[in-house]
């Protein structure tokens, strides 16, 4: 019972809550999304507008991890980490803690990553469309961007090492033989 609450509280890290925040960014963006936003006063009764919700904010969290993996993976791979070889021939074996790095590190990378992606989209969207922010705001939007940024990194970093003390490095296979004519 317990693994299947941590694996569905690490979906909703990974997927729905981004999703939920950028679709809620979306609503301070464009005020023409303020009145499809379900979660009103007058609709919070409603299990409909909930249900839509939460549907939404999956698919949303789900095309969002689709960039990150495009923009954030690349970047981080490119400026410095290294994603390790894992050997899964003793995975039956190692599950359990190889699960345990997944759900402490790798979910919430996912979230950082996934999070940091809505943020980027909602800025460009923002700033492209002239919306009405202060100063403040455009301080805020980076500030919570470069947190989340290193987040991702710290969390990758922390997965791809956990990850590869445990499982251990794959083996590499063997050159080809040359031949000589």
């Amino acid at each position: 019972m317990f693994e299947s609450l941590n694996r569905n509280f690490g979906l909703l890290i990974a997927f729905v809550l981004p999703g939920f925040v950028f679709l809620w960014g979306t609503t301070y963006v464009d005020g023409s999304m303020g009145a499809a936003w379900p979660l009103t006063e007058s609709r919070l009764d409603q299990f409909g507008a909930l249900l839509l919700l939460l549907i939404a904010a999956t698919a949303t969290g789900i095309i969002l991890s689709a960039v990150r993996w495009l923009i954030l993976d690349h970047l981080h791979h490119a400026t410095g980490i290294q994603a390790p070889a894992l050997d899964f021939r003793n995975l039956e074996r190692k599950q359990a803690s190889f699960m345990l790095v997944v759900e402490n590190n790798y979910r919430f990378y996912l979230f950082y990553g996934n999070t940091l992606m809505g943020m980027l989209l909602l800025g460009l969207t923002a700033f492209s469309k002239d919306a009405q922010l202060t100063r403040l705001d455009g301080v805020r939007w980076l500030a919570l961007s470069v947190v989340l940024y290193f987040a991702s990194r710290d969390s990758l970093s922390r997965y791809y090492t956990r990850a590869r003390l445990i499982m251990g490095e794959a083996p590499k296979p063997p050159l080809p033989k040359r031949r000589y004519s």
